[in-house]
């Protein structure tokens, strides 16, 4: 088979790729049961818990049970900031004022910095 002839199969190839997808399917919505009277003996159903923030795994959280900074989570919640605001933060001050989580506390005499492949260190004051 020639060059020629080769690139005109990937071509087609990756244009039958393109045209069809990946061929994953929505699952069909389910359909809300029908509501039923309200009786007087049952309570009222339960306030939903709030929505985790845009920039949030759903149930992260920044800090350790011990109380110590969770680093890998809060290196996870940079790179969810990046990819949603398509572009580096000038430091990790403009992550941390625009990131839309509560950023816990450096340990005591450090401070935060993002290096230039964007990984999260503590370092000294």
């Amino acid at each position: 088979m020639n060059f020629s002839k080769t690139l005109a199969v990937a071509s087609i190839s990756a244009a039958a790729i393109l045209i069809c997808g990946c061929g994953k399917k929505n699952p069909p919505a389910v359909a809300a049961p029908a509501s039923m009277p309200e009786t007087a003996g049952q309570p009222a159903p339960a306030a939903k818990p709030a929505a985790p923030q845009a920039n949030q795994a759903p149930g992260a959280t920044l800090t350790q049970p011990d109380g110590a900074v969770d680093m890998p989570e809060l290196q996870r919640t940079v790179i969810r900031w990046v990819v949603s605001n398509r572009r580096r933060p000038n430091s990790f001050e403009d992550f941390a004022a625009t990131a839309g989580v509560p950023i816990p506390p450096p340990p005591a005499g450090k401070k935060y910095i993002l290096t230039r492949d964007l990984h999260v260190q503590l370092v000294n004051r």
